[in-house]
C-alpha cells in the first residue's frame, strides 16, 4: 500500500481575481528554480498552487507528503491566506495510488462548500443545491487531498452511524488523510 502517489489541490488564492474570462482561459505551468508557481487548467485540471515545491499532478512519496505538510503548515501560521475553492469536479475517481479526476467543473462559489468525511475513507463534497454527494472513495490508500482556506466550511463526520456537524468559520487547511 505504501509508495508515491498523486496529490491534487484545488484551490485559488486571495490574490487571483476570479472573473468568467479567467475561467476561460488557459494557463501554463511557471517554474522558477525550486520553486512552482503552477496556474494550469485544460479538460481535466484545475489548480492554482502558491506552496514552494508543490506541483498539481505529481506522484510523491510518503516522506515528501509530510514535508510539503510542515511547509503548508508554515505557510499558514505565517501568512494565512485567504483562500477558497471556486469550482470542483463533479465526479471523482481513485484507481490504484493515483487520484483520477473527471467530467467537467462544476462551479461552487465560497460559503457553498461542503465537505464530508466518512469513518469508511470516502471523502465527498457537494453544492447547497446538488441532489448526489461527490465521492472520493480513499480505498485504504495512503492519499492526501488537500483542501486550502475554505470558509464558513461545514464538516460533517459521520459516528457510529450518526452525524455531527461542524461549521468553522475560519480560514486553514483540511487535510484528509489514510495510512
Amino acid at each position: 500500500m505504501d509508495g508515491p502517489f498523486s496529490i491534487n489541490v484545488y484551490v485559488l488564492s486571495r490574490h487571483q481575481t476570479v472573473t468568467n474570462e479567467w475561467r476561460r482561459a488557459r494557463y501554463q505551468p511557471k517554474v522558477k528554480g525550486t520553486t512552482t508557481d503552477a496556474t494550469v487548467t485544460d479538460t481535466n485540471t484545475l489548480s492554482h498552487v502558491h506552496v514552494p515545491g508543490l506541483a498539481p499532478g505529481v506522484a510523491y512519496s510518503m516522506q515528501r507528503v509530510h514535508q510539503i505538510q510542515k511547509k503548508i503548515e508554515k505557510l499558514l501560521d505565517s501568512q494565512p491566506p485567504s483562500l477558497y475553492i471556486d469550482a470542483v469536479r463533479r465526479d471523482y475517481m481513485v484507481t490504484h495510488d493515483t487520484l483520477n479526476i473527471q467530467e467537467p467543473l462544476t462551479n461552487i462559489r465560497r460559503h457553498q462548500a461542503r465537505v464530508l468525511c466518512h469513518q469508511d475513507s470516502v471523502l465527498q463534497l457537494a453544492g447547497p443545491n446538488s441532489k448526489e454527494w461527490m465521492d472520493v472513495d480513499i480505498v485504504r490508500r495512503n492519499i492526501v487531498l488537500i483542501i486550502q482556506g475554505l470558509e464558513d466550511l461545514e464538516l460533517q463526520t459521520m459516528v457510529g452511524g450518526h452525524d455531527e456537524l461542524e461549521t468553522c468559520y475560519k480560514v486553514g487547511t483540511l487535510i484528509y488523510q489514510t495510512w
